[in-house]
Parts: structure tokens; sequence; C-alpha cells
């Protein structure tokens, strides 16, 4: 799967609805990625490196494009990435519902408290 992104993002794209039902396997069992629509310039539109549409599936999304701030699009990327893997590996969502301050593994996140949110599901 991040080789998949890495070369996305290397010819200059952002995926921006990384999710498990955007990765699909051909018949070969090779790993392919659907489903750009929402697919910018790595660089954003204006060129200064940041996006500031608010866009993805909500269980997915990164706290500052939840939050309405400009944002890296690699880094939201890399962000959906983990919590693909994560539900892959869990079997549900690392945000149960959307990203809200009112989930508290949203909030862990938000407050950049990963320790606390490893730690709620190591219990």
């Amino acid at each position: 799967m991040l080789n998949v992104v890495q070369h996305l993002h290397e010819s200059g794209i952002v995926h921006r609805d990384l999710k498990l039902e955007n990765f699909m396997l051909d018949d070969e069992f090779k790993l392919k990625l659907i489903d750009y629509g929402m697919a910018a310039p790595i660089e954003g539109r204006t060129g200064q490196g940041f996006l500031l549409t608010n866009l993805g599936t909500e269980q997915y999304k990164a706290p500052e494009v939840a939050a309405g701030q400009a944002y890296v699009g690699s880094r939201v990327d890399v962000f959906a990435l983990g919590a693909t893997l994560f539900t892959m590996i869990a079997r549900t969502y690392p945000i149960a519902i959307k990203a809200d301050a009112n989930d508290r593994n949203y909030r862990y996140m938000a407050m950049d408290r990963a320790d606390f949110f490893w730690n709620f599901h190591a219990a």
C-alpha cells in the first residue's frame, strides 16, 4: 500500500480519499488504487504546498482537514493510509463515526497524543 501511495506522491498527486474501499487487487493480486475523484496536485492549486478543501471519508479524515485548516496533501494521505491499515488490523475504524471533537480517539489524535490513543486500544 505504501509503495502505491509513494508512487502517487512522487508523480505530484495526492489522492485525498484513501480508504480500504479504494484499494483493490487485480487478477494477478497486484494492489491497485482507485477513485481519483478527489485527487489534486501535491503542491496545491496555488502552488504554495497547501490544500484547503474539506473532503474525504469521515473515518479516515486527518484532524487538520476536519478542522477546516490548510493542510499538506501528502500528510493527509499518510494519515488516511494509517487509518486504513488500522482498520484492516483492528477490524474497526480508528474514529467511530466522523472526525469530531466528541470522539475520544479523534481528540487524542487532534491533541497529538498518540500515546493515549494506543494505550486505550491496548487495554
